[in-house]
């Protein structure tokens, strides 16, 4: 099971995605709009800074034990990030059809339409140095009851779809980005991520508008009377 949760440490609000004995933590959102006195979406997004951290939990495995988190890496994403498209590839990862549309493994020849099969489906999304990158698996397993006592035969008695997602991070000097998996994710798991994205991009337009209220103030175009 997943959790979303926030944070506050040092004035810094931290939005936090907990699976297993992994997290992910997003923070410091900044964003620079096209029109600095106008932000509305992320369709204003211009450049979009921010912080991720993934940790590891090293007590995991001791339930007794309070847990203890280990960063295994973080980086500043800078300018074109892949945050303000999380949504919209979670929402297509899930739409996506894994029994007709995914390549096929089957179990058994000759292949029709009641073989056992497993299928799937990888896509992801990259920032423009490679500084954070999430890529989505989804397999689907479909099993058969061949025949019923009279030799007749009946329709799938089994559909599984369950998904595993990499979030890996790292920089313009780097060959490769370093993360982490999260493995045996229900559709529940991903729309909690979903979720966390979500409200970290509405705080980000919450610190935006502060932003431009300030530039405004500053500049004399809000009256404080």
């Amino acid at each position: 099971m997943s959790i979303f949760s926030t944070i506050t440490e040092n004035n810094r609000k931290k939005f936090i995605f907990e699976h297993g004995q992994n997290r992910i933590i997003f923070s410091d959102p900044l964003i620079q709009p096209k029109n600095e006195f106008k932000y509305n979406s992320s369709d204003d997004i211009l450049y979009f800074y921010y912080d991720i951290e993934i940790q590891r939990n090293t007590n995991y495995f001791n339930k007794s034990l309070t847990p203890i988190w280990e960063t295994l890496v973080c980086t500043n994403v800078s300018e074109f990030g892949t945050v303000p498209y999380l949504e919209e590839f979670i929402d297509e990862m899930i739409a996506f059809d894994i029994f007709k549309n995914g390549k096929k493994i089957y179990f058994s020849e000759p292949y029709n339409d009641f073989s056992d099969f497993d299928s799937r489906y990888i896509d992801s999304l990259s920032g423009f140095f490679n500084e954070d990158e999430f890529e989505i698996k989804k397999f689907g397993s479909r099993r058969f009851n061949y025949y019923d006592s009279e030799g007749e035969q009946k329709e799938p008695t089994t559909d599984c779809i369950r998904y595993e997602m990499f979030v890996g991070l790292g920089d313009e000097i780097k060959t490769n980005t370093e993360g982490v998996y999260f493995k045996d994710l229900k559709e529940t798991d991903l729309l909690t991520f979903k979720s966390m994205i979500h409200e970290f991009m509405e705080y980000a337009k919450e610190v935006t508008m502060k932003n431009i209220e300030e530039i405004m103030r500053k500049e004399g175009k809000i009256n404080e009377n």
